[in-house]
Parts: structure tokens; sequence; C-alpha cells
């Protein structure tokens, strides 16, 4: 900002001096041309009167503005000088920044251990061991191998500031250069994958997003859309349906729906063998936490639920906001294209109920669920 305004300032200098003088030899021109149309023409042998030439048009010129212009100039060269030791201070910084990081590299490559010898973890008081060769090639516990960063405790134990409950994912996968996954729903498959990044291991955080997609749209896996093409108006904490099975050997994977608000998000799936006057309580099946934004579809994977009964209550439901889970108007619903897939939609409704919403009995609700089933058979 300084910078363009002593520019402005001195380019306005310059400027109005250039009128003035400008504006001064137009008066004299013109001075010039009427004193020539007005005077007699003299005899052609006549002599002329030979007068003194006095130019007055230096002296219209109006030098006022070349101290500003000289003051302007002064400043805008101690910026520039200001800007380049700057600039200079910050390459000398960067370089300083990239010789350190070069010598903990250099520092983090040349770690070797033996046949041997473990690297042992103290994660958040939960103690790990591994065989060390397993782990070298990884950035991250060579790091620690190296004591680049901080020193073993006393009993040759690096401790890791980190929630411990699935590090032996991590460890397993070093180990054997796969883990078994299966067993694990969305929340918990989304949990591995954050420990998979913090520790640097790339080949499991491919692994469980490979898991993740192939729950939601893998191999024998169609995602059954309900009302995803008509308008949703509300959102409620929950939206519960009754589901009939009118195929065998079908099995559900996912729920996917779609957020009503602009926040963090904690949801649950339930799900329980009966209609909606049955009553058994739906028993939490999955669920997640994500940072949502408003219309976007967020899926829910869980172990694979066999649907071997005729009907089956499946909700969504998050205490976390009472406008979580999007619904549409029954009168819209699209339910019929369901049923090609082996499942129709029968009922449902929608609670705002924070602690009995599954005690709920309810008949046909003026709400439907909006979303998708991640469904097999």
């Amino acid at each position: 900002n300084s910078f363009c305004t002593l520019l402005l300032s001195s380019r306005g200098s310059v400027w109005s001096m250039s009128d003035k003088a400008s504006d001064a030899g137009d008066r004299a021109a013109s001075a010039s041309t009427t004193a020539t149309r007005a005077a007699p023409m003299p005899p052609a042998d006549a002599t002329p009167d030979v007068e003194p030439l006095h130019d007055d048009r230096a002296s219209a010129l109006d030098t006022t503005g070349l101290p500003v212009l000289a003051d302007s100039m002064s400043a805008l060269r101690h910026l520039m000088d200001n800007e380049y030791q700057r600039l200079r201070d910050e390459w000398a910084a960067l370089l300083a920044e990239r010789a350190a990081i070069n010598k903990i590299k250099d520092r983090i490559q040349s770690v070797t251990v033996g046949e041997h010898e473990r690297l042992r973890l103290n994660v958040s008081g939960q103690r790990f061991e591994i065989r060390a060769s397993c782990v070298i090639k990884n950035t991250y516990f060579k790091s620690l191998l190296s004591n680049t960063f901080a020193p073993a405790d006393a009993d040759g134990f690096y401790y890791v500031d980190r929630d411990p409950t699935h590090v032996m994912a991590v460890i397993n996968f070093l180990r054997d250069g796969d883990v078994d996954l299966s067993d694990l729903n969305e929340r918990q498959l989304r949990r591995v994958r954050d420990d998979a990044d913090f520790y640097m291991v790339g080949e499991l955080t491919t692994l469980v997003d490979r898991t993740l997609a192939a729950r939601r749209s893998g191999t024998g896996i169609t995602a059954v859309v309900l009302n995803r093409d008509v308008p949703t108006t509300l959102s409620f904490n929950g939206v519960f349906f009754e589901l009939s099975v009118t195929r065998r050997n079908l099995a559900l994977h996912s729920v996917t729906f779609i957020a009503g608000e602009n926040r963090q998000l904690h949801a649950e799936v339930f799900c329980v063998e009966g209609t909606l006057d049955g009553a058994a309580r739906p028993t939490k099946i999955g669920e997640t936490d994500v940072d949502a934004t408003k219309g976007e579809a967020v899926t829910i994977t869980f172990s694979t639920i066999a649907l071997t009964g005729a009907s089956y209550t499946i909700g969504v439901y998050s205490s976390s906001c009472p406008t979580a889970i999007t619904a549409c108007p029954t009168t819209m619903a699209t339910r019929d294209h369901s049923q090609r897939h082996g499942i129709v939609v029968e009922r449902s409704y929608h609670t705002t109920n924070a602690r009995g919403h599954w005690t709920r009995r309810a008949g046909q609700d003026e709400f439907d669920f909006v979303g998708e089933l991640g469904i097999s058979s």
C-alpha cells in the first residue's frame, strides 16, 4: 500500500508539472499567432528591428512539484531496499531449514537394525513390540529408531501419544503385509485409516479405502436407491422404516443417508427382525462420525446382516443434531423400484426423541427415508 501511494503521488506530481508546462506553451503560442495576425506587413526593403529574444516559457513552468517527486523517489528506493533485504533473509532461512531437513533425512536413512532387534512402542500406556526389520522401510518407525525426535525410555520403549485401540492392525499389516478387516464396522475402519495415515503406512490406507468402497458397491453389492430423486423438505433426529424381504439369500452391507446440516455428526444404524409394531428392540449395527455437508450422502458400513426373515425394521439416528437425517414427504416417495431387488419399504416414521426413539410405535408416517441400501444376493 505504501509503495502504491508513493508511486501515485510521484506520478501525480509529474502529471501536474507537465500539464502546467503544456498550458503555458499553448498560451505563448496563441499570443504569438494573435500578434502576427494583428501586425502590418513591413515593406520588402525594410530593415528589421532586431529585439532581444525573451523566452518566458521556461519561467512559466511550475517547479514546486520537484521536491515532492524527489522525496517520493527516495522513499520508494527505501521501500525497495527493505523488501530486497527481507527476501534475502527469507531465502537464507529457507536454505537453513532445507539443510536441517536433509540432515534429519540422512540420519534416518542411515539407520540399520539387527536381524533379531525389536522396536518397542509405548502407545499411551499400552506396550507393543515388533521385529525392527519389519518396520525398517517405514519412515515413521525408522525415525523412532534413529532417536531423531525423542530417545527411548530406560526400558527401550518409544512413547507415542496416540489411541492404542487399533495399533495392532498397523503392526499386523507391517508384519504380514495384510490384515483382516472384515469384522470392523465403518467407524472402526475409519479409525484404522487414521492410524495408517499417522504411522505413514500408505498401503494400509489403500486397503482400508478399498474395503470401504467394496462394502458400498463391491462385487455383488447393489446400491438400492430410496427416494433420492424426490425433493427433501425436513430433517430429523432419525428416520425408521419397515422393510419387507421378498427374495431369499439377501444381505445388507450398508445404509446411506442424506445429511441435513453442515456440522460434525455422529450417526448410528439400527436393525431388528420384525415390523415397526414388533416388540423387539432394534440393535445398533453400525455408526460413523463425519464432518458432513448439508445434502451430502453419508454411508455407514457394518458387518454383513443376512436378511433371512420376512421383515426388518431399519433406522438411521443421530443424537448430535435434531435435523441430521433428511426425509421426504411420503406422498412423493418412490418405493416401488426397490421391489425388483427383493425388498419393499412398507412403513416409516420419523423421530426427534433423543432417548426412546426405538420404543415409538406408529402407523404410516408423513415422511419417508431418503438414501440407499447396500444389498447383495
